[in-house]
């Protein structure tokens, strides 16, 4: 490597099979811009992480500390899933070895055809979870100054995050080699 040369600006257009990554105007590659913005997004959702067990830990409301405890565990996934991502951009573009990377390319193998069956029937029970939950939205309305609702629309929300998740894996597995 060439001192005082950004390792960043050698990267150029790699075309790889996940989309092409090279640049698309004057200014940094695309890849360059995706990689610096997960890097300020991990350390963003580090410093909000640490503020919300803070606050949790201080909280008396019990229903307060619920609702921002549901709100931390969610952010926590954020975090995990950004640095996932982080992670495969550096172990493709630096060859750094990370466990936190994603191995998309590698083959399915023997279990494929179960995999998929049992993603089809993830897909089936959280198509009817979400409309249990749908049902339950009126009856619950006037609960507990209205949180009940809004607990039933984020599962709701949840179910439809975990739908599209198990559309890209059903359609990820249909694809893959075996």
């Amino acid at each position: 490597m060439t001192p005082g040369v950004d390792p960043m600006s050698v990267v150029g257009d790699l075309g790889w099979p996940t989309g092409k990554l090279g640049s698309d105007s004057e200014g940094p590659p695309k890849v360059e811009r995706l990689l610096r913005h997960f890097q300020e997004h991990e350390r963003k959702e580090g410093q909000t992480l640490q503020e919300y067990r803070e606050i949790i830990e201080r909280v008396g409301n019990p229903m307060v500390k619920f609702v921002l405890n549901l709100i931390r565990v969610d952010e926590t996934k954020h975090y995990e899933v950004a640095n996932a991502m982080l992670a495969t951009l550096e172990k493709n573009l630096f060859w750094r070895d990370s466990p936190a990377a994603l191995d998309v390319f590698r083959s399915i193998g023997e279990e494929k055809e179960q995999l998929l069956a049992l993603v089809k029937k993830f897909i089936r029970l959280e198509r009817e979870g979400i409309k249990e939950y749908e049902s339950l939205l009126s009856e619950a309305k006037d609960y507990y100054e209205g949180l009940f609702p809004v607990l039933l629309r984020a599962l709701i929300k949840d179910s439809e995050k975990h739908l599209m998740f198990l559309e890209f894996l059903r359609k990820y597995l249909q694809a893959a080699r075996s």
